[in-house]
């Protein structure tokens, strides 16, 4: 039986039983438990990931057809055009400039100085 060991009485004496405990200050090297109070429980978390679920992404869009209560859009039908708008702007200018002319042509002419 090479390369087997058999324990000895005095050596198994040393040793604790399989069921054996330990209280937590006599354990070594033991890691540092961080205090959860104020932290969220597992229900807390679930009931805001339930609504959370409800929400859109900020950047999400819709199509016109699916909007609701859309605003009336009125008819631009009948109203002037750019073109419109433009022709009546020379008109004004060209009516100013005869206004104008017409003032300088009424306008009494001074008595030339006869001495």
């Amino acid at each position: 039986m090479a390369g087997i060991e058999i324990a000895r009485k005095e050596d198994l004496d040393k040793k604790s039983n399989i069921n054996h405990t330990h209280d937590w200050k006599d354990i070594e090297n033991t890691p540092e438990i961080p205090n959860i109070e104020g932290l969220a429980t597992k229900e807390e978390v679930a009931s805001v990931e339930s609504k959370v679920d409800l929400k859109s992404d900020s950047n999400h869009t819709h199509s016109w057809s699916d909007l609701k209560d859309k605003p009336t859009i009125p008819s631009v039908d009948g109203l002037a055009s750019q073109e419109d708008l433009n022709s009546l702007q020379e008109l004004v200018s060209t009516l100013q400039t005869e206004i104008e002319d017409l003032k300088k042509e009424l306008e009494p002419e001074e008595p030339e100085d006869t001495e």
